[in-house]
Parts: C-alpha cells; sequence; structure tokens
C-alpha cells in the first residue's frame, strides 16, 4: 500500500475515534440533561405542592381567624398605626350599636366617651404607640349611652404593612359585681365597728354592773361573814348561814355570766405561765371541802407522782374548771364519795384531770345536752337544783381555749366522771420539797384504817411513794385483831376518824389501851367538822397529829413528820388543841381604809378590827394624801377603792409613789374594786400597788393579801 492511502487510512480512524467519543460523550450529556430534566420537573411538582398546600393553610387560618374574629363575643377592631378602623366584627358592632360600613374609616378615638378628657386621650396614644397594651377606658353607644372597656392592644406586621389588633370587652357586669364586692366589704367593716363598738359597750357595761351589784353583795356577805364569826343562838346562826350561802351563790352566778360573756365576745386571754400542779389542784378542792364535810361525803385526792411539778398555762383558768366540776359533784351526791386524781396520759403528752363521784348520774341523752349554755339536766319546775347552767359550758370552752377538753362517760343512778384533758407541757419552777420523798420517813412502818376504799387506795399509794410500809384495814375490829395476833413491830398508826360501828376515837383509845402499844403515835384522818367534835369530845390527846381530808402527798408527809416529832420529843409539839401562831402577824399593822361608799366602808372596818389591825379611813383620794402626810408614813398598808370621787385610787396611787418612790418607805397600797374584768388585777400592779382585792371582801382573803405584802414591804414589830 502506498503511503498516501495509509495516510488516509490513519486519518480515516482518526476521526472515527474522534467521531466515537463524540457520540460517546453527546450521549453521556444527553443522560445528563435527562436526569436533571427529570429532577427539575420533580422539583416543580413538589414546589407546587408545597405552594398549594401552604395557600390552602393560609386560606384554612385566614378562614380560622376569620371565623374567630367574626364570633367572638369580645368586640375586635383592626386598625392602622394611626387608629383608623379597617375591620370589625360583628360584637363590635353590637357594642356600639352601629353598622361596620359605618366604623371602617373612622378614628377609634371617636367613640371614647367625651366625659373622659384629655388624659384619656393620652392613655389611649401611649398604648397605641406600643407593641402590647391593656387599659381600662369608656366607650360611648351610638345611643349616647356610656359603658366600661378593657382593651388588649397588638401590633401585628401584615402585607399592608404594620396594623394594630385591638380586642374590646364590656366589663360592665365586672365593675358592677366590683362595686356590690366593695359595698358588701363596706358593710361588712361597718358591722365590724359596729360590733367592735359594742362589745365595748358591752365590756363597760358589763364592768359597771360588776361594779353595782358586787358594792353592795359587799355589804350583804361582808356583815354576813363578820355576824357568822359573833356570839349566836342556833336559829340565828342557821339564818346567818342561809344568807351567807345565798349571796355567794349570787356571786357566784354573776362570775359565770361575766366569763361567759367575755368568751362570747373573744375578750377572753389566758396566760401561759409556770404554775404548781399542787397548788391549783389544792386550791380547787379546797372549795367544797366545808360543803362535802356538811354531806358527809368522802372526799379524795391522788396526784400520781409521775405528774410533773410544774407545767405551763392558766393556774386561774384550770383551778376553776377543776372547781367547776368538783362542785358538780358534791352538788348532785348525796352519799358516797368525791374523787379527784390527776395522772398523765400513756403517751405522758397530756394532763388527765379525773372527778369521779357517786352521785345520780347523767342519763345518754342528757349528756348531748351537758354542755350548753343555759341549759340544764333537770330544766323542769319541778327540779331539785339551782344554778344557771353556765358552769360546764364555761368549764368545756375554757379546755377548749387552752388546747384541752372536757368530756363525761355516766349511768343514771350510779354515778358519773369527768375528765378534763390539758396538754402537759413540763414548766420549770420552785422546787417544791414536799412532793418528793422524805429520807426521814422513809423506812418506816404503819397501818392504815379506814372504811372507803378509795381513801385507803390514795393514802396507801401516797405512804409507798415516801418509803413507808403500810398495812390497810376496812375497819377498827381488824386492825385490833390483827395488833393483838400478830403482835408487828410499828412506829405510827393513820385512823380516819368517821367510820361506823367504831370511830377514830373509840379505835385510838383501844390502842393505846394496849400494853405494846399504849404511846404509839396515832394521825387522825378526818374532815373539818369531825376535827371540832373530837376537840369537844376530848379526844384530841389520843393523837399526836391531824391531817384534813381530802389528803394529799404533802399534808401526808407532814403529818406522819409531826406525829414522829411528838413521840421523840412531846413537849415541843402543839397538841390537837392547841393553836398555833402564825410568824405573819399583822395585829400590829397600822391601816389606812380608802373607801367612799358607807357599807363597804363599815365592813372593811369590822375586818381590819378582826385582824387586830389600828386603823383610819379615808373617803377619796385627797384625803388619802392628807393622812399620809409629808413626813414618814406612819401606815402600814393602804386598802385603796380604785373609785372614788374627786381623786380616785389609781391617781392617789400615782401621787403616792412621787412622794415615795422607795417602796420600802411608803406604805402597801392593795386595790380594792368591785370590777372583775380580765385585766383589772394586771392593771392596778402596772400603776404601782402592791396588791388586789375584788369585792366582796372576805376576811380570808384580807389576811391572805396582808400577808402577800408583807414580804415586800418587812414592818418592824409595835
Amino acid at each position: 500500500m502506498s503511503e498516501e492511502s495509509e495516510r488516509w487510512r490513519k486519518r480515516y480512524e482518526r476521526e472515527k475515534r474522534a467521531r466515537n467519543e463524540a457520540e460517546a460523550l453527546l450521549e453521556d450529556k444527553s443522560a445528563a440533561l435527562y436526569h436533571t430534566n427529570q429532577e427539575l420537573r420533580s422539583l416543580a411538582q413538589e414546589l407546587e405542592e408545597r405552594v398549594r398546600a401552604r395557600t390552602e393553610e393560609v386560606l384554612t387560618e385566614s378562614a380560622k381567624f376569620r371565623a374567630l374574629f367574626e364570633k367572638s363575643r369580645d368586640g375586635m377592631v383592626i386598625h392602622d398605626l394611626e387608629g383608623e378602623i379597617l375591620d370589625v366584627n360583628q360584637s363590635m358592632c353590637r357594642l356600639l350599636g352601629v353598622e361596620k360600613d359605618r366604623l371602617c374609616g373612622r378614628a377609634v378615638t371617636k367613640f371614647l366617651s367625651p366625659e373622659l378628657g384629655q388624659e384619656a386621650l393620652n392613655e389611649w396614644e401611649a398604648a397605641r404607640a406600643s407593641r402590647y397594651a391593656e387599659l381600662e377606658t369608656v366607650f360611648r353607644r351610638a345611643d349616647g349611652s356610656d359603658f366600661p372597656v378593657e382593651l388588649s392592644l397588638v401590633t401585628v406586621k401584615t402585607a399592608e404593612g404594620r396594623h394594630v389588633q385591638t380586642v374590646v370587652r364590656d366589663i360592665t357586669q365586672r365593675r358592677q359585681y366590683e362595686k356590690s364586692i366593695w359595698l358588701s366589704e363596706q358593710a361588712m367593716r361597718e358591722a365590724k365597728e359596729e360590733a367592735e363598738r359594742a362589745n365595748q359597750a358591752k365590756s363597760r357595761f358589763l364592768a359597771n354592773m360588776s361594779h353595782e351589784i358586787r358594792t353592795p353583795m359587799n355589804g350583804i356577805i361582808g356583815v354576813a361573814e363578820l355576824l357568822q364569826a359573833s356570839d349566836l343562838s342556833p336559829e340565828q346562826a342557821d339564818l346567818v348561814d342561809t344568807v351567807l350561802m345565798s349571796g355567794e351563790a349570787l356571786l357566784d352566778i354573776i362570775n359565770d355570766i361575766l366569763d361567759i360573756s367575755k368568751i362570747e365576745a373573744e375578750r377572753f386571754e389566758l396566760e401561759r405561765t409556770p404554775c404548781s400542779v399542787k397548788n391549783f389542784v389544792e386550791r380547787a378542792i379546797g372549795s367544797v371541802v366545808s360543803v362535802a364535810s356538811k354531806k358527809r361525803l368522802e372526799l379524795a385526792c391522788l396526784i400520781d407522782p409521775e405528774v410533773p411539778e410544774y407545767i405551763v398555762g392558766d393556774s386561774g383558768r384550770i383551778r376553776q374548771v377543776i372547781s367547776n366540776l368538783l362542785v358538780n359533784a358534791v352538788k348532785f351526791t348525796f352519799e358516797g364519795e368525791v374523787y379527784l386524781r390527776v395522772k398523765l396520759d400513756d403517751a405522758r403528752k397530756s394532763l388527765n384531770i379525773i372527778v369521779r363521784d357517786t352521785g345520780i348520774g347523767i342519763s345518754d341523752e342528757d349528756q348531748a345536752r351537758l354542755f350548753q349554755s343555759f341549759t340544764q339536766v333537770d330544766a323542769s319546775t319541778t327540779r331539785h337544783f339551782g344554778g344557771t347552767g353556765l358552769g360546764l359550758a364555761i368549764c368545756r370552752k375554757l379546755a377548749r381555749m387552752m388546747d384541752g377538753e372536757v368530756s363525761v362517760t355516766s349511768v343514771k343512778g350510779e354515778g358519773s366522771e369527768f375528765c378534763f384533758t390539758l396538754p402537759c407541757i413540763e414548766a420549770e419552777g420552785p422546787r417544791d420539797e414536799s412532793l418528793q420523798p422524805s429520807v426521814k420517813l422513809k423506812g418506816l412502818r404503819a397501818f392504815l384504817v379506814d372504811d372507803n376504799a378509795t381513801n385507803r387506795k390514795v393514802v396507801s399509794s401516797q405512804c409507798r411513794h415516801l418509803g413507808i410500809a403500810v398495812e390497810c384495814f376496812g375497819e377498827g375490829e381488824s386492825v385490833l385483831a390483827w395488833l393483838t395476833s400478830s403482835k408487828p413491830t410499828l412506829d405510827f398508826g393513820i385512823v380516819d376518824m368517821q367510820m361506823p360501828l367504831m370511830d377514830g376515837v373509840m379505835l385510838a383509845d383501844r390502842i393505846h389501851g394496849l400494853e405494846a402499844y399504849a404511846k404509839l403515835p396515832l394521825v387522825l384522818a378526818t374532815s373539818l367538822g369531825n376535827a371540832l367534835e373530837v376537840r369537844k369530845t376530848g379526844g384530841g390527846s389520843l393523837f399526836a397529829s391531824q391531817m384534813f381530808k381530802p389528803i394529799l402527798l404533802h399534808h401526808l408527809e407532814a403529818s406522819v413528820a409531826e406525829a414522829m416529832k411528838a413521840a421523840t420529843d412531846p413537849t415541843g409539839v402543839p397538841s390537837m388543841g392547841e393553836e398555833e401562831t402564825s410568824s405573819d402577824d399583822v395585829s400590829h399593822w397600822r391601816v389606812l381604809i380608802a373607801e367612799d361608799n358607807p357599807i363597804n366602808l363599815k365592813v372593811a372596818q369590822k375586818f381590819v378590827r378582826k385582824l387586830g389591825c389600828e386603823h383610819e379611813i379615808a373617803r377619796d383620794g385627797c384625803e388619802v394624801l392628807d393622812a399620809l402626810g409629808d413626813g414618814e408614813s406612819r401606815f402600814d398598808v393602804i386598802l385603796m377603792d380604785v373609785q372614788m370621787p374627786v381623786m380616785d385610787g389609781l391617781e392617789a396611787t400615782k401621787k403616792i409613789l412621787q412622794r415615795w418612790p422607795d417602796p420600802l418607805q411608803r406604805p402597801a397600797i392593795i386595790a380594792l374594786t368591785a370590777n372583775a374584768l380580765k385585766g383589772d388585777r394586771e392593771r392596778f400592779l402596772a400603776a404601782g400597788m402592791d396588791g388586789y382585792l375584788s369585792k366582796p371582801l372576805r376576811l380570808a382573803n384580807i389576811r391572805r393579801a396582808f400577808h402577800d405584802v408583807l414580804g415586800s414591804h418587812p414592818k418592824e414589830d409595835a
């Protein structure tokens, strides 16, 4: 083959290869273009779907917004930033009483009440200029009536620009409700103020009535007590006793009414101070000793050894509740016993004060209304028992005010048991050694004879607490037989006075008739009335000491100690018939009585003379100051009536304190008042007085008040 042919062949092959490569490239590019075209078509379809879906979503949201806009119960307004209305809903049209086409294009401010003035326009402009705002204003309807509205403004961005959407809510009903609430609160405030004024008037009335009633009561009870101590025939003594008991009953009624009135008026305040359990129990039970003795009832009391010496509470009010329960128990018991026990509950968190009697009992039906005010179990016209029906109601109210309770269990005809429960918060106080076992009595051996099982239980428990081994008997013949047959070694014996077949005096005489026990010290357990009978019959010489029922632990310890001392030193202990002289003798005191009421003055004079004191009188505060003079006071104590003409007792006390700043250089001042309201005692003591006596006056209370001020105003013997 020629060279030319070879050249053309090669050229052909090159062109063929180039053409094949171009075709292959074209094919590849065509395929890529096809795929790209397919992708573009797919994207276009997807975009169309998205646009369609978004359009449908926007249309749906727009429809929803429009539906909400139109159907909203609140008026809705869309306006531009200048306040020109672009759209409103039907509720807005109804609120204003204007058609929609007459609202669009008008300014919102055109519908503000003209009565508002420029300040309202300024508030609107400030709200419109902010992105979000709320305000309350007043719109005016087409009929000229005004109504309060609450506006909520929100600035939103739309295709047409920035617009403001305002929600308009009619708050007429809310304003009316707020006004009614305000009127109600105002009425309540006025009613509260009126009630407070009424309570203040009631308190003043109670204070005045207390003063007016207690003033004559002071004369009645005071004179009756003085007569009682004078030489009277049996008939006269009985009449005086009747007057005294009637006066005390009336005084109890007055006190009950004052207490229930103060509790219901919520003016009753309780103290929270350390108080001695022994003291409030003793004082409570002392209020019924005399009556129980006259009714020949056994009165027993036991304070369990684990009971704290001091608890936190109001001693006076605790004693009041216990006294009321005891008085009721004695009142409704004709034979048998009344038993008071103080113990801790199982958890040692509560103090249980239990009063049990063997009286008439209470039915289940009557128990349901037992604690209601002015309600009595027997309210018939033929009832046997008097009273106001306030006592137990006051007890329960007081107990609940002290976070406690008063409950009752009873069986008709078998007796009752009242339980007064108090929180037991132990407190610190002066240690009472009488509640601690005495070392000198520990290990002694004794016998106890008492026909009452409760008394035997109480006294034997107390003896064991003191470390005394005791053998108990229920009647005299048994103890005599035991002494004769067993001939036990004994240190002393305890003999009850009032026993059937053989009383305490007869038994003591027979015991001392036994040669082995001729000098055995005997302790007589008796009531006040029986003690007098013992002295009259000369039986006192048979006993080394005596103790009065109900027997408390420290009474027992003191009596046993006295008996043991008499056994070792008979000359050092006075016999039962001898009177002991108090170391706190006030017979040499000089007393100034400041009292303007002639009856009260006479009673006070009689009592002071009874105490053996010298006295002078003053009828107002000025006379008190004149009697005292400017130099050294010649009086030891002033009985100062609080309410006196010219100058009252408080003002006179103030001037006395200014004249003699040193309490040891001036007379002790004891307030006399016929008021008995809470705070009186504190008010008088805060004014500088040293003591307090509430009328009606009693001899024992005056003597106690004199002794109370003796420590702060020591006197030299005359």
